[in-house]
């Protein structure tokens, strides 16, 4: 896969809010379950399932089970770095909303 196919997939799964807001909430390391990053999205526990899936199937996240739980995290430190990277773009028409 060339780059700019990667960068436009990635960045469709990230242009979704809740799914930004998710790999917002994974950023500082901490493993979380689908249930806790829900509540943190505003989201219903099934539509977070969903979202949770399309970022593991891209290979952004990784989730472990502790018996009947499944947390999640970033699955590399390169995922938090392009996180973090987009965090700190500021687009020209945002500059003075702040």
């Amino acid at each position: 896969m060339n780059a700019a196919s990667s960068i436009s997939q990635i960045a469709s799964l990230m242009a979704d809010p809740k799914r930004s807001a998710m790999l917002w909430a994974l950023i500082d390391g901490t493993p979380r379950l689908a249930n806790e990053l829900a509540i943190m999205t505003g989201l219903t526990s099934s539509s977070a399932c969903a979202h949770l899936s399309l970022l593991s199937s891209a290979g952004l996240l990784r989730h472990e089970a502790r018996g009947r739980k499944r947390y999640f995290r970033l699955a590399t430190p390169q995922v938090g770095a392009a996180v973090e990277a987009l965090a700190s773009v500021q687009l020209e028409s945002t500059r003075g909303e702040q």
